[in-house]
């Protein structure tokens, strides 16, 4: 399957980095979007999204009268911005039928944007079951794994945010 798909070698990078959707309006991953966070981005650089994704937990009253949230620095902050698909997985890949199934299609884009580089990992990851077959075995084959300190902490705040 990766050689039909394999996201690890055709990362797009934006002209002008941002993280945002794709004509450069606010991001529209269901995680961001939801409860109380309002618009997400567009954004300059990876920090910026990091410093807003850290900061719009909690009652909205709160946002930006404390300081960064001690668990902020383990996201990083050095990676580039990528366009991401950002809802992967299994029932958004369309496969043909047989003993060797192709890609025909990977269908439901209305996430997609510039997102940091560990971002569809993550998100397709959180997906489906812990340690299950898609997580274990289908996942590696076209995203890059990243550290597990990486999603724990981005599944954090992911939590925080009460989805």
């Amino acid at each position: 399957m990766s050689s039909r798909f394999n996201s690890k070698s055709s990362y797009f990078h934006p002209v002008t980095p941002h993280g945002g959707n794709i004509n450069h309006q606010p991001l529209r991953d269901n995680i961001l979007i939801g409860g109380f966070s309002g618009p997400a981005g567009p954004f300059r650089t990876v920090s910026d999204f990091h410093d807003w994704y850290t900061t719009t937990i909690g009652p909205r009253e709160n946002w930006g009268k404390h300081s960064p949230h001690p668990l902020r620095s383990n996201l990083p902050d050095d990676v580039p911005i990528v366009f991401t698909h950002n809802d992967l997985h299994p029932s958004n890949i369309l496969l043909s039928r047989g003993p060797n199934p192709n890609i025909l299609a990977v269908i439901d884009w209305q996430q997609s944007g510039w997102y940091p580089a560990y971002w569809e990992y993550c998100k397709a990851r959180w997906s489906t079951p812990i340690g299950g077959e898609w997580e274990e075995k289908y996942l590696p084959m076209f995203v890059d794994r990243w550290p597990d300190g990486v999603y724990d902490y981005w599944d954090y705040f992911v939590l925080a945010r009460g989805v």
